[in-house]
């Protein structure tokens, strides 16, 4: 029985090797190299550039997010029903990678000529319109994870690259934008290239993923050779029926709020508080590196020590982080230590967030993964609701 065990355990595991890895990672590191930075830069961009007020963009933003949630629900259900040569998650990032940088562009091109009201009705139709391609894009790529491989260290390690190049396209981005957005000018122009130039990245990154990616896993299917599917009602049912989901969305809604609003505000905190709006790309990289670096701790510890332990831990070690700034708001070393003690903590956190490897993978869909993505898309919605 031992040896059966073992054996089938064995079978799980595909030929995949470094490449594969790196190349599934990039897409994430195209999501942020977009819409990701999105998170850090837009709404300073509406505010100080455009000029709407505060008020006016966090209400967009409360309406379109709430919005996201239903296109979702129908992304997924669309992506579960896709069949093609290519598998059923990685058209969705060929044909949909071009449109998702070009309507990204679109976000900045808010006509000049427009009055208020004209440029409030731009920004959330092409915003909108962006939450579709976002999702077309996301909800696919979280659904190939499930089907490179079952097994469970293989799953685990292109987690770790992916959540690695997450965090590296942000150090990117956060580092390049506002000097791109000054080589082209520095006016409203300026930053329509400079998204134009991670526009081309995002294309590239996410064609890395279609070409180096296989779906290998095949969905279960039923005595009659049906692919086994729950209508959306029947999900939700099952969710709310169990209380360690609950537990672990309410934590991925705090969590995801904490992040969301440290990135949305750290440009104005540089800019009001530190008198230097250069500071938010080192302010991103003090932050992400200790993040990145405690992933490679954190799955070890989780081993030991376990995810609950760990993750009080790195809230803890958040809690001070974000409490460092009161004492000394105006000194900048201050507060990129801060920013350091914070990035520390977020990893065991974060990690712990995209820790699924433990489900089994024949078993996530495309509706599946808007569980996992509900959780952001909450959290933006109260982040944009209190700006």
């Amino acid at each position: 029985m031992a040896s059966n065990s073992v054996s089938e355990k064995s079978s799980f595991r595909e030929k995949v090797g470094f490449w594969d890895y790196l190349g599934f990672g990039a897409g994430d590191m195209a999501i942020n190299f977009t819409f990701g930075s999105l998170g850090v830069f837009v709404v300073y961009f509406y505010t100080n550039v455009v000029g709407l007020s505060a008020g006016v963009v966090g209400t967009m933003m409360l309406v379109s997010r709430s919005f996201d949630g239903i296109i979702d629900m129908v992304i997924g259900g669309l992506v579960d029903r896709t069949r093609s040569r290519w598998g059923k998650t990685r058209p969705w990032l060929l044909f949909g990678a071009i449109p998702f940088a070009l309507l990204t562009v679109m976000i900045f091109a808010v006509p000049a000529n427009l009055g208020g009201v004209g440029k409030i009705a731009y920004a959330f139709i092409s915003y909108n319109i962006l939450m579709i391609s976002f999702s077309s894009i996301a909800i696919p790529f979280g659904t190939l994870n499930s089907l490179v491989t079952r097994d469970r260290h293989q799953r685990e390690t292109f987690n770790i690259f992916r959540m690695t190049e997450a965090q590296i396209g942000l150090i990117i981005v956060t580092n390049l934008t506002m000097p791109l957005v000054q080589m082209f000018g520095g006016k409203q122009f300026g930053w329509i290239l400079a998204y134009a130039c991670l526009g081309v990245g995002s294309v590239a990154l996410l064609w890395i993923v279609f070409f180096t990616q296989r779906e290998r896993v095949s969905a279960t299917v039923d005595e009659n050779n049906q692919v086994e599917t729950l209508k959306v009602g029947q999900q939700l049912s099952l969710i709310f029926k169990n209380k360690y989901w609950m537990l672990a969305f309410l934590f991925a809604i705090v969590f995801s709020v904490t992040t969301a609003f440290n990135q949305s505000t750290m440009v104005y905190f540089a800019q009001y508080v530190l008198h230097d709006k250069n500071l938010v790309g080192i302010m991103n990289v003090l932050y992400y590196v200790p993040t990145i670096l405690g992933f490679f701790v954190s799955v070890k510890l989780y081993d030991r020590f376990g995810k609950t332990k760990m993750m009080v831990i790195g809230a803890l070690i958040s809690i001070v982080g974000y409490a460092m700034p009161i004492l000394m708001p105006n000194s900048v070393i201050y507060n990129e230590i801060a920013q350091a003690v914070k990035g520390l903590g977020q990893a065991p956190l974060l990690g712990a967030l995209w820790h699924c490897s433990q489900i089994p993978s024949n078993m996530v869909t495309g509706k599946q993964v808007i569980e996992l993505k509900a959780s952001y898309t909450v959290a933006v919605v109260l982040d944009k609701s209190l700006a």
